[in-house]
């Protein structure tokens, strides 16, 4: 009983210290927002300032520019091209050089209070501004009144050129001066700014520092054991996964050794449960069913939907189905693994059928990769049928196509984990690559399916693959 009391006093005093550090947590926080706002509100609008403060020697000279040209003209008129350019250069430059010392919202620029030195300099530079402006004016109503000739011999127009050219000289030498400041200041703010954030640095590491000591420290020793239940949690529960893909793996069919038919697979899920799945069987004396599911996702609930599918094919226990139509199978699991129904599962499909009799392979696709058909004469097949995945949609349509096998041949069924991968120069392969691979492979008679993987991993200079990896080989003779 005593020890049940000290303890919770302990905890009771550890609430107490947890929650005064967190007060100076949120002390801290609020003085350095605080601070930070301020400093952020001081320097709002400094790259903006010295960007048009910089700028405004640009437009200075492109007014004077403008205006020299205006003179060497034989005449003028409003729409002449130097005469735009000046009109609006001049317009910028006055919107601006207000802007920069009172604030203009339209510009970017925040009011504020401006140092000594920037007045002073504003009040040395203004005389010079205001006769430029006075010049621009000038120049601008002798274009659009209705003097007939403007041009060299215009006095009214030349003395205003000139005026702008002599103010400014002056004009530009203080503008650099006032950029150069204006830049100056920002960066002692900068400073004072670093200053404050390494304060509130020291500030914060201070209380982590009195947090761990008096707080964390003591409560570690529970922490640990947490963690350590977490972790025995953890592998229990990977052992059940294990045992799950064990189950799943145990599901697989054996290969089938040389014969009429010969089958072998190779399956690589990315995680412990993936969401391919395969299987193949005769359906009776004449007809061999072989196919290839791809589960939209991976982990339990995609292996669980893809062992239901596995079952529902290799024990033919779809109502009203024929299962040497393969168009009938997947419309048949379409109504049964909607995914609305399967926590918004899907999955494709490959299906065929191979008739040992008429030596004919019945085939439909349910948005899967096509398969590839070859035969020993060279001759490469594309199995494909298109079609939306089973479970998208409640009506869907499937095609079902046929095509005559010349033996020896040998068809390879896929999942899209074994091409779509990323090459070392950053392109991805597609399944008409996988197809190229494959026939090249066949042309190099190094069709066995562990030189395959290993040739696709130096291919794409990996150890482990993206996605899950199913093969099926399925030879006829």
């Amino acid at each position: 009983m005593n020890q049940e009391v000290f303890t919770l006093k302990q905890i009771r005093r550890l609430r107490i210290l947890y929650g005064i550090a967190l007060s100076f947590i949120a002390f801290a926080l609020l003085f350095s927002s605080i601070v930070m706002h301020y400093a952020i509100q001081r320097n709002s609008g400094d790259a903006r300032v010295i960007n048009l403060s910089g700028r405004q020697r640009m437009l200075s000279q492109r007014i004077t520019k403008c205006a020299l040209a205006l003179t060497l003209q034989e005449t003028i008129n409003p729409s002449d091209l130097h005469m735009k350019e000046l009109e609006e250069s001049f317009r910028v430059w006055r919107q601006a050089h207000l802007g920069i010392q009172y604030g203009d919202e339209t510009l970017g620029l925040p009011r504020r209070q401006q140092s000594a030195e920037i007045v002073e300099l504003f009040s040395q530079i203004n005389g010079y501004y205001q006769e430029m402006v006075r010049a621009a004016n000038i120049l601008i109503s002798a274009v659009y009144s209705s003097v007939p000739t403007v041009g060299s011999s215009s006095a009214l127009v030349s003395e205003a050129s000139m005026s702008l050219l002599h103010n400014e000289s002056f004009f530009l030498p203080l503008m650099d001066r006032i950029t150069f400041v204006f830049d100056q200041e920002s960066r002692e703010r900068i400073r004072q700014l670093q200053t404050i954030e390494f304060f509130v640095l020291i500030l914060g590491l201070g209380i982590l520092l009195f947090e761990f000591l008096i707080i964390f420290r003591p409560s570690l020793r529970e922490l640990a054991k947490t963690v350590q239940v977490l972790i025995e949690n953890q592998n229990e529960q990977k052992m059940q996964l294990d045992r799950a893909a064990k189950y799943v793996q145990a599901l697989l069919p054996p290969p089938i050794i040389p014969g009429n038919i010969c089958v072998d697979w190779r399956h690589i899920p990315t995680a412990e449960l993936g969401g391919d799945m395969l299987g193949y069987h005769w359906i009776d004396k004449e007809h061999f069913a072989m196919y290839l599911i791809d589960v939209s996702d991976h982990g339990i609930g995609p292996a669980l939907l893809s062992v239901s599918v596995i079952n529902s094919l290799r024990t033919q226990n779809l109502n009203e189905t024929d299962f040497c139509q393969p168009s009938q199978v997947i419309h048949a699991l379409n109504k049964i693994y909607q995914s609305d129904q399967h926590d918004d599962l899907y999955f494709t499909l490959w299906y065929g059928v191979f008739n040992r009799v008429t030596n004919e392979i019945c085939f439909s696709s349910a948005g899967h990769p096509q398969a590839i058909l070859l035969e020993k004469s060279g001759k490469i097949s594309s199995l494909s049928g298109g079609g939306s995945p089973v479970g998208l949609f409640p009506d869907i349509i499937i095609e079902e196509n046929c095509i005559q096998l010349q033996a020896p041949a040998e068809l390879y069924i896929f999942s899209d984990g074994c091409f779509e991968m990323s090459k070392p120069d950053g392109t991805v392969w597609t399944a008409k690559d996988f197809m190229e691979f494959l026939a090249e492979a066949h042309h190099n008679k190094s069709l066995e399916l562990d030189r395959i993987v290993e040739s696709l991993k130096k291919t794409h200079n990996r150890t482990v693959f993206d996605d899950d990896f199913t093969l099926i080989k399925i030879g006829f003779s």
